[in-house]
């Protein structure tokens, strides 16, 4: 995804996918459990946010990075909820902007910190953080192996790697690595078996990778349908043309058999600092 295209796309989720009531945008599919109506976007991205760090003894004042902190959803849960002290990291100055407007509206000066900078250019003292988090935000990373061994620096011994991430599977053809790459707007995209190997080369064991697609991407596509797919087909404009949304029915038809077909998908990994 280009940097034009990334703006755009933000303000897309600035003007569309705010949560009534809320000054922040969760930049993320959501996770509808069984009980969750497929229209409770809202209960969705808390949802997203508890399964993430389940059984995670997450303690007041704990440092956390968050890579790729979009419009600062999960930077302002982990400040607000357990009182956390997070740095976000985006390349994308609108979403800077947005996330600098909430923390001085909610005066979190003292618990967030947010700057706009690839993440790759950037540099932290060896164990400066507790956690790491990366929300769908890695497939966008074209030097994987080089950012893991950094987040192996700087998380503390114990510490814990906790992130979601697009990625292909075993099984995965060659069309539905096409369709991948164009719904997630990425060229970048993975085998989830590659993960595993990245983490274990910077020193983190792998404790937890799990395929949450049916809960997720799934489920936000029949949050999509109940529009006609206008957010999507926005989406779509702002990352591959505009004129490619007309094609939309064939490309989702083919997208959610792929998905479905466990091709690809969205996966909740978790990994420990040896």
């Amino acid at each position: 995804m280009t940097k034009t295209a990334a703006d755009e796309l933000s303000k897309i989720y600035k003007a569309e996918w705010r949560l009534e009531g809320e000054d922040i945008s969760h930049i993320h599919a959501g996770y509808w459990r069984s009980d969750t109506p497929i229209e409770a976007i809202k209960a969705a991205c808390e949802n997203y946010m508890q399964e993430i760090i389940q059984g995670i003894n997450i303690e007041s004042g704990q440092r956390i990075l968050d890579i790729g902190c979009g419009t600062g959803a999960a930077a302002l849960f982990m400040a607000e909820r357990h009182g956390c002290i997070v740095s976000g990291v985006d390349i994308i100055p609108l979403h800077i902007e947005s996330v600098q407007k909430v923390i001085a509206k909610r005066r979190l000066e003292d618990k967030i910190n947010a700057v706009c900078a690839d993440i790759l250019d950037l540099d932290f003292p060896e164990g400066e953080f507790d956690y790491i988090m990366a929300l769908e935000s890695m497939h966008h990373i074209h030097d994987k192996k080089t950012l893991f061994k950094k987040i192996g620096k700087w998380l503390k011994h114990g510490g814990c790697f906790l992130f979601s991430e697009m990625a292909l599977h075993n099984r995965c053809s060659w069309l539905s690595g096409q369709l991948a790459g164009f719904m997630t707007g990425s060229r970048y995209l993975e085998q989830i078996d590659r993960y595993e190997e990245y983490l274990k080369e910077a020193g983190l064991n792998p404790v937890d990778m799990r395929d949450v697609t049916p809960q997720t991407l799934i489920k936000a596509h029949e949050w999509s349908e109940r529009d006609g797919h206008r957010r999507l087909m926005e989406y779509l404009g702002a990352t591959n043309g505009r004129g490619i949304a007309y094609a939309l029915p064939i490309f989702l038809w083919l997208t959610m058999r792929s998905l479905r077909k466990s091709h690809w998908g969205l996966h909740f990994c978790r990994a420990r600092k040896k």
